[in-house]
């Protein structure tokens, strides 16, 4: 009963714009909500520029087709450093019992719109990479026009970050707000008033004493490894190639 009235009143306090007891733990408060605004920031714009910005950039796509349905997994990796090499990525991987079908996209976007001067650098890189893995692989290629670009998506893969951001801001300001959670934090803050901080002097010594401590552990168990190393090669239970 306490937890559905508790859920109640967070739910009735996010369209609440009163600060409650903002005198008090206002510091702890303070950071607790910069740091999740940050992660919220970064993980929006992480959406913005990940899922969202291939949705809604345009792109020439280069589809090679091998015949054959047995899988070359060295193959992928040689492409794909071969289409970086032509400002390429490998987009997708489609492998069936008598064919192999690669994807490859050229970016033709910036600054979230078509620029026909990329769309031409890009057909002249797409067709050099197109040339390569015809006569290294004996693929058959073909080169699509670029996607166009609609400004529904380019909206989508701004609006929806800036809306998830806005509301991601609001239930930070509200949850650190919220009774039960503020009153958490200024007890964290009122608790770390008690505590006693080690002067300049101090913090030196123990800072020295963790530094030395790490290195002679770190050497200790150097000198384990060597010593087990040499005697098991010794008694010809370790053998190590030599390169």
């Amino acid at each position: 009963m306490a937890k559905s009235q508790n859920d109640s009143s967070f739910r009735a306090g996010l369209f609440k714009f009163s600060l409650y007891k903002r005198n008090q733990g206002r510091l702890v408060r303070q950071l607790t909500a910069v740091a999740a605004s940050i992660l919220i920031f970064f993980g929006t714009y992480t959406l913005s520029k990940g899922p969202l910005s291939s949705y809604a950039n345009s792109y020439l796509t280069m589809t090679a087709r091998y015949v054959g349905g047995e899988a070359d997994a060295g193959r992928d990796t040689k492409l794909q450093s071969l289409a970086e090499a032509h400002n390429g990525t490998l987009a997708v991987v489609t492998d069936g019992r008598r064919f192999q079908e690669r994807e490859f996209h050229f970016s033709t976007s910036r600054n979230f719109s078509t620029d026909q001067g990329l769309v031409d650098e890009m057909k002249v890189s797409a067709a050099g990479f197109a040339s390569d893995i015809e006569s290294q692989y004996g693929a058959g290629v073909r080169v699509s026009q670029p996607r166009g670009q609609s400004r529904r998506a380019v909206g989508i893969s701004i609006g929806i970050p800036v809306l998830l951001c806005a509301i991601g801001l609001w239930l930070v300001f509200r949850a650190v707000n919220f009774p039960r959670f503020a009153d958490f934090l200024i007890s964290v803050e009122a608790e770390m008033d008690k505590v006693s901080w080690p002067g300049r002097p101090e913090l030196y010594r123990s800072t020295a004493v963790v530094v030395s401590t790490m290195f002679l552990l770190g050497f200790m168990l150097l000198a384990y490894d060597v010593f087990w190393k040499f005697f098991f090669e010794l008694v010809g239970f370790l053998r190590i190639a030599s390169s």
